[in-house]
């Protein structure tokens, strides 16, 4: 974290660091994700064009929200620091 986006974190396990949070869901949720037989989607294939409405196109775009704050936050947060420096 601090090569890329100058952010000091403490990585102990009961650190309250916002950045190092949103890595852990993320890599939580993407560890679920991937493990085999979860979903029906894997076994039918054509499931992938359900509405999205079902539950696990729900689930899907919950973890894609948190996959994407994980990489946009700490972008955001520096691109702050340089407009206000």
């Amino acid at each position: 974290m601090s090569i890329v986006y100058g952010h000091e974190s403490n990585q102990s396990a009961d650190s309250d660091d916002d950045y190092i949070r949103l890595a852990r869901v993320a890599t939580n949720e993407l560890v679920h994700a991937t493990s085999p037989g979860v979903y029906l989607v894997e076994l039918i294939p054509a499931l992938r064009y359900a509405p999205s409405w079902v539950p696990f196109k729900r689930k899907a775009a919950e973890w894609r929200r948190h996959a994407d704050a994980m990489v946009d936050t700490p972008l955001a947060d520096v691109k702050q620091q340089r407009v206000s420096s």
